[in-house]
């Protein structure tokens, strides 16, 4: 009689996260959540951010970063680290450890100058707004989110334009060019036709 296969398991965070406001010795604030499928608890430790001084909280109570965390199916975590900005690069990374075994290392990217459009926004058709002064980078970029197997972006001045948009892009699932570049003297509220395999909308961008 074999035994039965174990069901795998599997926790959910960003493997990257977007920050505008990145000025060198800003405090920057970032937050996220730790999910997962699990009926048992598992532990979440070894908070490291690049060997730099940061403060760790979760679930709104601040932590050592030795503490080691608990989360299962019934209990997620919000993360959120707060750090100063002291490098002259375009890349962080936050990084811990679980006790599960595809999840025992993991790292999240968190870039300057880049900012996430989530699927939800889109579908309720949300009006972005970005500040582009906060960014100390010379360019923004935007990420938009993967609608299905091949998704597409287009950006018009108007809700009228039916004409070539002034910016475009298309890319398939999980490829990472789901973005577009804007110098900050490109702010102007632009018009926003987002579509993909079985669903689109349209919303506008607002970049001042």
């Amino acid at each position: 009689m074999s035994l039965a296969a174990k069901k795998e398991i599997y926790i959910w965070f960003p493997n990257e996260i977007g920050i505008i406001g990145n000025c060198e010795g800003n405090e920057i604030s970032v937050k996220f959540d730790l999910e997962t499928d699990s009926k048992k608890k598992i532990l979440v430790h070894n908070f490291k951010f690049n060997n730099q001084n940061f403060i760790l909280t979760a679930n709104g109570e601040q932590r050592s970063i030795t503490d080691t965390l608990l989360v299962s199916g019934k209990s997620p975590l919000r993360i959120e680290i707060k750090f100063k900005r002291s490098l002259e690069t375009n890349q962080a990374n936050f990084s811990f450890k679980t006790n599960t075994n595809n999840y025992l290392n993991n790292d999240i990217r968190i870039k300057y100058g880049v900012y996430h459009i989530n699927s939800e926004s889109v579908r309720n058709g949300e009006e972005q707004f970005l500040n582009c002064t906060e960014s100390c980078n010379d360019s923004l970029t935007i990420h938009f989110p993967y609608g299905g197997t091949v998704s597409g972006v287009s950006l018009y001045k108007d809700s009228t334009e039916l004409g070539p948009p002034i910016k475009s892009v298309s890319y398939g699932i999980m490829e990472e060019k789901n973005y577009l570049k804007f110098s900050k003297e490109e702010k102007g509220r632009y018009f926003v036709r987002f579509g993909a395999c079985h669903w689109g909308n349209e919303f506008w961008l607002t970049l001042k």
